[in-house]
């Protein structure tokens, strides 16, 4: 029988990409053979962690596919801004103020549909990324179609969406031809919330109860017995042990 094996890490927040690359193929791949998956705490203490909240990720790791799935993105382009590299070089710890002045500038001069902004050099690298910002703002023909390079956002949710629904993207760009932006992204929002509710209640009825204290032991033993198996054969390979008489 084939064996499938994947470990989580009980650390950070799950995102929708967690879920949608990992987790949902859980339980779909467990028909298919032998399937362990465990919770790889001890890959987790190669950095400091609180005893008391990594007791309680593991337990809410071991929910698997039945997570509280949340999305989050990290800006790691305005760590690159100058400003930012100038002032907090050197420093052990620095103001969010630096991160977010930048986004904060291009919302200002955006907000009013600004053509011409006359700064100084210091504050060209901003106005780049005001521009950068500015131009997705541009896809506004409401056509709903894969086109990653010119429809990136529009494309990560027609990719979202199939994920999610199983329907295939060229069927879900057929199903919101015509109907433009606004219905399409409430359409996947949609989809998005009634797929994800009946885990969240799961997950919340599991992780506050004792059936996943059962649930784990039970995996335990026979994770260990898999492994108990395995160690006694490498073990008389190498001539380790003894032999009874």
């Amino acid at each position: 029988m084939t064996t499938i094996f994947s470990g989580v890490q009980p650390t950070g927040i799950v995102t929708l990409g967690n879920y949608l690359g990992a987790f949902k193929q859980f339980p779909a791949l467990q028909d298919e053979g032998n399937a362990i998956y465990c919770i790889v705490d001890q890959h987790a203490i190669t950095v400091a962690q609180d005893p008391k909240e990594l007791r309680e990720s593991i337990r809410a790791s071991a929910c698997s596919g039945r997570m509280d799935v949340t999305m989050c993105c990290v800006y790691r382009e305005l760590e690159r801004m100058t400003q930012f590299k100038d002032k907090s070089h050197g420093k052990e710890s620095v103001s969010a103020a630096l991160l977010t002045y930048p986004p904060l500038m291009a919302a200002d001069i955006l907000l009013y549909n600004t053509n011409i902004v006359p700064v100084g050099d210091d504050q060209k690298q901003h106005i780049e990324l005001t521009r950068d910002l500015a131009e997705p703002v541009t896809d506004s023909d409401g056509i709903v179609a894969f086109d990653v390079e010119n429809k990136p956002g529009v494309s990560n949710l027609l990719t979202i969406g199939s994920a999610i629904s199983g329907i295939a993207i060229e069927d879900l760009v057929k199903k919101y031809e015509g109907i433009g932006y606004g219905g399409f992204k409430q359409g996947v929002a949609t989809a998005v919330i009634e797929h994800l509710t009946p885990i969240q209640e799961k997950f919340y009825h599991l992780v506050e109860s004792s059936e996943l204290d059962v649930i784990l032991d039970e995996g335990a033993e026979k994770a260990n017995a898999i492994a108990s198996a395995t160690l006694k054969r490498m073990e008389d390979a190498m001539g380790l042990g003894r032999t009874r008489r």
